[in-house]
């Protein structure tokens, strides 16, 4: 009887240390499970993001969208050899030869799109991308994933399903332990089941919501840039028009300057937002008036707000710091944003720009700038979303007033890195009131000195005058493009320069290191086919040519500079090329035109 008692006992301990066993490694089923399911769903969306990456180089030649494709396929990879790892059998039999060869096509033709546009061939670009045979070979890869995830499916489930089996036969042998058991895996695996449950409904609302942003954004910003476009070109058709009056014809001219201008703006505005999202934006500390920053800021936008009829004024409190150690460039930036925002949206009355100073020592204090208007104002519902990128408080397709939604998250942010924060009250109809406010600090213990006498108020710059900077020399123009080559050509020549022109960076290290060409400047694109323009600085360089190499790109990110200058360049303009800029950075390296 002892024996037999001890058999049981033993048994029954065995049963239940059973029990245990299997209990964990349903749950690390269970586990498994959602984690095949996270890893389809990441292949899914990798694979969208590897596709949208291609189709954005090859719809807007932008080579930038190529570095976003190389920078998710690692991910792509480790994904699918996670997915492998989990279930090594079902995945490779489901997947199939079919699946795999279309994805080969489909990263094949991927990489042929990316070979045209780094070409400048955006057309065979986008019929590589956007062709049938890429949706057919897409639909192939589509169908032998779904064919791979029920396998991953049906493969966990009847890793599941012999658990279980092994799990009631015990309980049918060993029927007290296994009770006990299954009573405390039921509630374990309901209270699991919840939780799942709970997580997919707060991320099918987290999607909706991130889905209905990105298309509001997407309309928003097609609708601002298709405006100034649609303006552009249909002003452009206009100067064609041979009826056109000289007067006309300058009015056009103004108008696709101005919508450019906007465009601009508009593109300024994403790479700031994509600088302050990646953490490459830097702010200076310089000595800078304030009242100087904010008074600069009223008497620019004083014309806008007389065109619409409402009053701009700017009231300064003194006390008042002369200087601070701040970025005047961006104060300027933020103060632009503020003051055109209420101008934008005040129908009439008045908006008033505030400069005041609060002190708590000799040695700190608070500089604060209140601009107030007496437009629409916003409820509360409305300041909440105010400063995230792409929100307006109006984001309905009827809205009135137009703009991105980036200008204040850009603010605020900037703000931020100064050392501040920008508040806000406001109440429909009757107004709101922005608030930057900045510390200040002196840097050297010494007191932060402040004035009672009004400084000289800053006045709109002086426009340029209609002169044309002089230039004397040869200069070499690498450019592949041939509007550009005979915009910039017109430009530099009208100036008295000499210029030849180069299609392609080969062909301009050709030219530059030719005995006797006597180049006194080569201007060099740095996006060229046959050899880049990194390259054939790079090329120059090493074959000693000592003369200066002006970059010109459309690169305008942080770093971008520095990456020309590595590759041997000696100076560094963006595009678009302004007129008279271009001709200054040249002026400033060709030989002095006689008196």
């Amino acid at each position: 009887m002892p024996a037999l008692l001890a058999a049981t006992l033993l048994l029954l301990c065995a049963a239940g240390w059973s029990v245990i066993v299997l209990q964990q490694r349903l749950f690390v089923q269970h586990d498994r499970e959602l984690e095949v399911r996270e890893l389809t769903g990441t292949i899914r969306h990798l694979d969208e993001v590897l596709t949208m990456s291609a189709r954005m180089a090859a719809a807007t030649g932008d080579v930038r969208w190529e570095g976003r494709y190389r920078e998710h396929e690692p991910a792509l990879d480790a994904a699918i050899k996670a997915l492998i790892a989990i279930a090594p059998v079902a995945f490779a039999t489901d997947l199939g030869h079919e699946t795999d060869a279309a994805n080969q096509k489909l990263v094949a033709m991927e990489n042929r799109a990316f070979e045209f546009v780094r070409a400048g061939d955006l057309a065979a670009a986008r019929h590589e991308l956007f062709s049938q045979d890429y949706e057919n070979e897409k639909r192939i890869y589509a169908a032998g994933m779904d064919r791979a995830e029920e396998a991953l499916r049906r493969f966990v489930m009847s890793q599941n399903g012999s658990l279980r089996t092994q799990f009631f036969v015990l309980a049918i042998a060993f029927a007290t332990a296994v009770v006990v058991t299954l009573g405390t895996w039921i509630y374990a695996a309901r209270l699991r089941a919840g939780m799942v449950e709970r997580l997919a409904a707060q991320r099918i609302v987290a999607m909706e919501a991130a889905t209905q942003a990105k298309s509001e954004f997407l309309a928003n910003m097609s609708h601002e840039i298709r405006t100034p476009m649609t303006a552009i070109l249909g002003y452009s058709d206009l100067l064609n028009d041979p009826q056109q009056s000289a007067e006309e014809r300058a009015t056009c001219v103004q108008v696709i300057r101005r919508n450019g201008d906007h465009l601009l703006t508009i593109i300024n505005d994403i790479l700031d937002l994509s600088k302050l999202e990646a953490g490459k934006m830097h702010v200076e500390r310089l000595p800078s008036s304030p009242l100087q920053v904010a008074s600069e800021v009223v008497a620019a936008l004083s014309v806008r707000a007389a065109a619409k009829g409402i009053g701009l004024s700017f009231e300064p409190v003194f006390p008042l710091p002369p200087t601070i150690d701040s970025d005047p460039i961006r104060l300027r930036q933020v103060l632009l944003n503020l003051v055109g925002n209420a101008i934008k949206f005040t129908e009439k009355g008045s908006v008033t720009v505030r400069l005041s100073y609060d002190a708590t020592n000799e040695c700190r204090g608070v500089l604060r700038c209140d601009v107030r208007d007496s437009g629409i104002g916003m409820t509360s519902a409305q300041l909440a979303a105010l400063f995230r990128p792409f929100t307006q408080a109006d984001s309905s397709m009827t809205r009135r007033f137009g703009g991105t939604g980036l200008g204040l998250s850009i603010s605020k942010r900037l703000v931020e890195l100064l050392g501040g924060r920008i508040l806000v009250t406001s109440e429909p109809g009757v107004g709101s009131t922005f608030t930057v406010a900045l510390a200040i600090e002196s840097t050297n213990g010494a007191p932060i000195v402040v004035t009672d006498r009004a400084l000289p108020e800053a006045r709109p710059a002086e426009p340029p005058t209609a002169g044309v900077t002089a230039l004397a020399g040869r200069i070499l123009l690498a450019e592949d493009g041939p509007d550009t080559q005979r915009l910039l050509g017109f430009h530099l020549r009208r100036a008295g320069a000499e210029v030849v022109i180069a299609s392609n960076g080969r062909a301009a290290a050709d030219l530059a290191l030719e005995s006797g060409a006597g180049f006194d400047l080569i201007l060099m694109d740095m996006q060229m086919p046959e050899l880049d323009g990194y390259a054939a600085t790079a090329l120059l360089r090493s074959k000693r040519y000592q003369g200066p190499i002006i970059a010109l790109t459309a690169h305008a990110m942080q770093g971008d500079r520095d990456q020309c200058i590595a590759a041997g360049c000696t100076d560094y303009l963006t595009k678009p090329i302004d007129r008279e800029r271009l001709l200054r950075v040249c002026a400033d390296y060709l030989p002095r035109r006689a008196a």
